[in-house]
This record gives C-alpha cells, sequence and structure tokens, in this order.
C-alpha cells in the first residue's frame, strides 16, 4: 500500500489501523492523538483531495490540523498585537521600528519574539504601505520555518501557489523589499501564493478577520458548492466536521464560499480568487437545485429569468413562460441594484419588510438577496424590543414561522445536513410553534431535536447556553 498522504511507499502501518505512511507522513495521521478519518488521493479535474478512510457519521470530526504558520490581518478597530494576535484598550503600542502593533508588557514576551521579524520589517510601512507590511509578517515566518524544517517544505511542496493575475504587481513589490532584507526573491514569490491560494481566516472579532493561517491538509480539501463539512475549532486545532454522512472513500469537500450567496456572484469569485471555474451541480443547474436563488422577475409576464447556459459567464437570460431575454449584463445590474436595497434595507422588523417588497418587484421571492432578507427577520421576529416574542401578536407569530420554514426548506437544499443555520432556525421556529400551539406541539419537540443535534459540534458555553434557553422555553 502507498502513503496516504503522498503516494509515496508506505513504509509503516498505523498501530491502530490499516493506513500506511511514509515515515515522514504518519504524525499526519496520528496528531492529536487518534487515527483521522480521511486520505489523500487524485479526483479527477481537481488535482489532490481529501476522501474518507472508511464511512463517516454526520457529526463526526474527519480532519484536525494546525497551523504552519499565522500572521496578522490589518484590520479596523483596536489594533491587535502582531504577535500575541490580542487587543486590549492601552496594552498594545505601535513598534517604534517596524509601525506594527505590539504588546507594550515585556512580560508576554511578544517584543523578545518580535524582534527577529522587526530587523526585517523595520522602515517597510514607509515603503511598501502598511497593507504590504502585515501581510510580510507570515510569509517571513515561513521562510523561515521552511528553511529550517525539511518536513514543512515536503507539506508545501504540493501546494498551488497561483501566481498569475492581478496580485502578480502587490507580491513583486513585496518580493523586491524582502529581497533586500536577504530572503530570496522567488521563495518569497512562491510562498506568497501558496498563502494567498491557501491561507483562511483563523481569528477574527465580531465578524472582522483579525489573523489568517496556512492548514497543510485542509488546503488539500476539495470545493464543492454543496459541501458536506463545515468548519469548527478544538483549541488550536481546526476541524472540518461532517454535516451529513460520508461514504468510505467519497470526496470530503468544503465551501470555500458562502453558500447563501447566489450563482450569479458566488461562481466569478471562484475564478478572481482561486483560478478554477466550479461546474457543481448547483453552478451547473439554472435553477441551483431548483432553489431559484439567482432568478430575476421577468417584466413581460409573472415569469422569472435564469441564465440559458449557466457555466457561461456571458450567457443570456431568458424567462421559460414568455421567451423575454435579458443579457448577462443586464442581469448583473439587476443583481447589483437587489444587493443595493437589501443592504439599504437592513433595520427594524418594518425596514427590513419594505426592503424585502421592494425586492420582490425585481427578483425570485427565493432570490439569495431576498434570502438574507427573511433569514434578518426570522431572528428579529421574536428577539428585538419592538418584537418580543411574548407580545407577538398572532400575525407576527404566523409570520415569523412562515419566514423559518421557508427558509429551512430552501437551505436544506443548499447546505444541508448539521448546520450552524439549521440549528438556530429550528430553535427560532420550535419557540415560535410554542407559542403558537402550547409547549405539547408536537412538531416544536422535533424541532428542538434536530436543534439539538446540530448544537452538539457548537462549543461547551454555547451547548449550555442552548440546554437553559431549552428549559425556560418548556417550564414556561
Amino acid at each position: 500500500m502507498s502513503c496516504f498522504y503522498c503516494g509515496g511507499e508506505g513504509e509503516r502501518t498505523c498501530p491502530d489501523c490499516p493506513v500506511r505512511s511514509c515515515p515522514g507522513h504518519l504524525g499526519l495521521h496520528t496528531r492529536g492523538g487518534a487515527c483521522q478519518l480521511w486520505t489523500v488521493a487524485q479526483v479527477e479535474g481537481a488535482g489532490r483531495g481529501l476522501l474518507a478512510s472508511r464511512n463517516i457519521q454526520a457529526g463526526e470530526v474527519v480532519l484536525r490540523d494546525w497551523a504552519l504558520v499565522e500572521g496578522p490581518l490589518e484590520a479596523p478597530g483596536a489594533p491587535a498585537c502582531t504577535v500575541c494576535l490580542q487587543a486590549g484598550e492601552g496594552e498594545v503600542a505601535e513598534c517604534k521600528e517596524c509601525r506594527l502593533p505590539l504588546c507594550k508588557s515585556r512580560s508576554k514576551g511578544c517584543s523578545g519574539l518580535h524582534k527577529r521579524e522587526c530587523e526585517v520589517l523595520a522602515g517597510g510601512g514607509n515603503q511598501v504601505g502598511m497593507s504590504d507590511l502585515y501581510t510580510m509578517v507570515a510569509v517571513v515566518r515561513l521562510v523561515w520555518q521552511a528553511e529550517r524544517d525539511p518536513a514543512i517544505r515536503a507539506m508545501l511542496d504540493p501546494l498551488m501557489d497561483h501566481r498569475e493575475g492581478e496580485e502578480e504587481e502587490g507580491r513583486r513589490r513585496i518580493a523586491t523589499f524582502l529581497a533586500k532584507r536577504g530572503l530570496e526573491e522567488e521563495t518569497v514569490l512562491r510562498l506568497l501564493g501558496v498563502l494567498q491560494t491557501n491561507g483562511v481566516t483563523s481569528q477574527s472579532v465580531g465578524g472582522v478577520p483579525r489573523a489568517h493561517a496556512l492548514y497543510p491538509v485542509f488546503s488539500i480539501t476539495n470545493h464543492s458548492c454543496v459541501s458536506n463539512t463545515r468548519h469548527g475549532r478544538e483549541g488550536e486545532a481546526f476541524c472540518l466536521v461532517a454535516t451529513t454522512d460520508i461514504p468510505q472513500g467519497a470526496q470530503v469537500t468544503t465551501s470555500y464560499n458562502s453558500t447563501s450567496l447566489g450563482t450569479i456572484v458566488r461562481r466569478p469569485q471562484f475564478r478572481r480568487l482561486w483560478h478554477f471555474d466550479c461546474s457543481c451541480p448547483r453552478c451547473s443547474d439554472p435553477g441551483e437545485l431548483g432553489t431559484l436563488a439567482s432568478a430575476l422577475t421577468c417584466s413581460s409576464c409573472p415569469g422569472h429569468l435564469l441564465p440559458q447556459l449557466p457555466l457561461d459567464y456571458s450567457s443570456q437570460w431568458s424567462c421559460a413562460r414568455c421567451g423575454a431575454t435579458k443579457s448577462s449584463t443586464e442581469a448583473e445590474e439587476i443583481t447589483l441594484k437587489a444587493r443595493q436595497l437589501e443592504e439599504a434595507g437592513r433595520g427594524g422588523v418594518e425596514e427590513l419588510e419594505a426592503s424585502l417588497h421592494q425586492l420582490v418587484q425585481i427578483v425570485h421571492p427565493r432570490h439569495y438577496t431576498a434570502m438574507q432578507v427573511k433569514r434578518m427577520l426570522c431572528l428579529m421576529y421574536g428577539n428585538c424590543a419592538s418584537h418580543r416574542l411574548d407580545t407577538m401578536k398572532e400575525k407576527d407569530l404566523k409570520r415569523k414561522a412562515e419566514l423559518c420554514r421557508e427558509y429551512i426548506a430552501v437551505f436544506s437544499i443548499l447546505e444541508p445536513g448539521l448546520t450552524k443555520w439549521r440549528g438556530r432556525l429550528c430553535e427560532e421556529l420550535a419557540r415560535t410553534l410554542v407559542r403558537l400551539q402550547g409547549r405539547s406541539c408536537v412538531e416544536a419537540l422535533r424541532l428542538l431535536g434536530e436543534s439539538g443535534k446540530c448544537r452538539k459540534l457548537d462549543s461547551q458555553a454555547e451547548q449550555a447556553a442552548f440546554s437553559m434557553r431549552m428549559a425556560n422555553m418548556m417550564s414556561g
């Protein structure tokens, strides 16, 4: 048998399972104290990918991965320390040499750890700009790690760097600067490409990314617009958790982009950011698996417009009911208008309902922008000062239930399984049904059970909070 990771000669066998490995990669299989549930194989049309090494049940952790390198991201708000990535009022100050933020306290040791980096980056903010300087931190760290550790070089070698495209000018600027500071220019260009192609947000505060990292095994995971895993964390480990059952030998997939976006805006981002054109079943279907997530209202009849050739970016759009057509440019302009209406209408319940009324004049009621408004309404009804669940009128309770049911129906197709959104929406619908029908409502009890299954993938604190909410709901 060949090595589960690189395909080379499998000289060693895992003591706990049949997986074989070359000496340098067995640690990837057992890291974290247990056998991981994946192997690497060539996937037709997609290069290397992860396959399930056995039947995997929804809720199991498929992959645990640890960062090869982590670096800061420039973000609004209070700056975070470049080394420990923690922020605190009055605890972080600008480094006098390189201008990057750094912990003031010497006891944390950040200044000592920063010293070598600072020697390379000093003055960079004045020459290439602060944004480039932030980018350099992870690059410099990764260069040094690859220089001293052959195992890290071996994990980096197979990763794509996509050094073509609009980012190349910025990479050249950074590589030229670092070459003057003693780093090999070609190596810098290669690792910049690897980080920008494979790096993911590793820390965020209030939804704002604060740090990015390179996870070597996760980087091999291929994309699907209807994936079978979701992201999670266990301490320092980055995890992929199965949201649906995955048969042995099936590909383990993740979504590189938000599944809540319609194909008309989601698919072009794959080409721009990851340099491939997605042709998955959702992207290949004009109606996006029957959800109509990008469908536009036809101005000539009660029908709707869809792309005639969904994998062609310049495809004409047409109405199956009356034959009316629009160009791809016109479809993009209407979609942009819908996005602007959705963003402008964010506010209270009344503002959201008014925004939704305007949206459905130009897009289908299940268009992704309309569904984003509906999701916000699902959460606003019953959870804001103007519409508290215990004082809401029956018509508003029924409206909330209607919205929750529609959202669950659509996204059970687009993002199936034990997902975070499903746990939240099932809980919201259950709360509403308890108010409408009482605590003995069979459907509410079923929804709470389903929500609980999704919540099992959450942190202990989140699970405890969910249990407390359920106890309060059922006790009245």
